[in-house]
């Protein structure tokens, strides 16, 4: 039993977590939380034409489906990084280019949905320039 607990606590720290909803578009799949539903879904709406621009402006683009993942709050967001990886809280987003993977934190009170916009294309500019 106790051998179990310790395998379970170190396949935790492994496997990210995944936040429960989804928002799908051709490019994107959206995990988020119920408390980030309308900053992400908002910016599902956006992501099409994002990626489009920011493949304009790089001239290359990923082929396979990108996962975003959008939280609400901090534990959140520590608890989405692959393997356990830690972030000092001034971060707001991370791109994992090799997992074609972005996790974007908690959007700031009272902050703009374009300041969002650009932290997504930001991260998302990460994963294409690995392709």
């Amino acid at each position: 039993m106790f051998a179990a607990g310790i395998l379970g606590a170190v396949l935790s720290a492994l496997v990210a977590w995944t936040p429960p909803l989804t928002y799908e578009t051709e490019h994107f799949r959206f995990h988020y939380v119920e408390e980030a539903r309308g900053d992400a879904v908002a910016l599902a709406r956006r992501a099409e034409a994002i990626r489009q621009r920011v493949v304009g402006d790089l001239g290359v683009a990923p082929t396979e489906t990108t996962v975003v993942k959008v939280v609400a709050r901090w534990e959140e967001f520590q608890r989405a990084q692959p393997g356990g990886r830690r972030f000092p809280r001034w971060v707001a987003g991370v791109a994992y280019p090799r997992k074609n993977l972005i996790i974007l934190g908690p959007a700031p009170p009272g902050g703009r949905p374009l300041a969002r916009e650009v932290l997504f294309a930001h991260e998302y500019s990460h994963i294409a320039l690995s392709h």
